[in-house]
């Protein structure tokens, strides 16, 4: 199933989104991505983390249940395959990527266990699978206080889990035959803060929630076509750079989200 590399891009939404762009450079720095690479990422949404793996790696595949998001990552990401189909029962065989990416995605999953067992059945020998998800234990908890103001649940936004302590998902990786190369946190402040308040205007502005219709909804073009979109667009760059300085907390908080390096045996 291999992509084909093609110059042209069409802009996504989802390079707008702040918590993908900052979650980015982890999930790059950990993969340790190398051309010659089979890469896999585990619900792949909009495409984001694949499609920018595209550019450096020759073998890329995303799989969502959600047709319509694979629908759209295709129109977007044209140098990666897409492929429908379920997180806990992967349409590959044994051994067939030595990198797999799973990036908030476990916590919507009801037997996650059972996802951690199939990525590590589809994962070479040495191979290497990175994970993110919301921690349960950030140093800032105001994420939660914007999300029950909004009236938001865990339902709204797709979680069969609210997320993770480092040591529940240290445990079943373990548990799963995985060695845990590093695990830390991020999304401190700035970007969580954002984040909640783009929650609550939700709710407030009486719009349904994005995660809630998928990325192939009508909202998602609506958005696209917004005049408030266009300003977002261009004061991204600034806002991206303010979020950055939550770096400063990384030595004394725990941040809302937890990233991890984990190798098969």
């Amino acid at each position: 199933m291999a992509s084909k590399r093609e110059k042209s891009h069409v802009p996504s939404i989802s390079e707008y989104s702040l918590t993908h762009r900052l979650r980015l450079p982890h999930i790059l720095t950990l993969a340790n991505l190398q051309k010659e690479d089979r890469v896999l990422e585990i619900g792949s949404g909009s495409g984001y983390f694949i499609g920018r793996i595209a550019k450096d790696v020759d073998f890329t595949v995303g799989i969502d249940y959600n047709r319509q998001n694979n629908l759209r990552a295709s129109a977007h990401w044209r140098s990666t395959a897409f492929v429908t189909g379920g997180a806990i029962n992967l349409p590959f065989k044994e051994k067939s990527f030595n990198k797999i990416i799973c990036s908030e995605v476990i916590e919507h999953i009801e037997d996650d266990l059972a996802l951690i067992e199939e990525a590590y059945r589809v994962l070479k020998t040495n191979g290497i699978l990175v994970i993110t998800t919301p921690n349960l234990k950030p140093t800032f908890g105001f994420y939660k206080f914007f999300k029950k103001l909004a009236g938001i649940t865990e339902w709204d936004i797709g979680h069969d889990r609210e997320g993770y302590s480092e040591q529940q998902i240290n445990r079943m990786l373990i548990g799963s035959k995985f060695v845990v190369q590093k695990m830390y946190t991020v999304n401190f402040l700035f970007p969580t803060l954002v984040r909640s308040i783009t929650y609550l205007s939700r709710r407030i502005l009486s719009r349904k929630i994005i995660e809630r219709e998928g990325w192939g909804g009508a909202e998602i073009e609506n958005i696209e076509k917004s005049r408030l979109f266009a300003v977002y667009k261009n004061l991204f760059p600034l806002v991206t750079a303010i979020a950055k300085i939550d770096s400063i907390f990384c030595p004394f908080a725990k941040g809302h989200t937890i990233v991890i390096k984990a190798r098969k045996k």
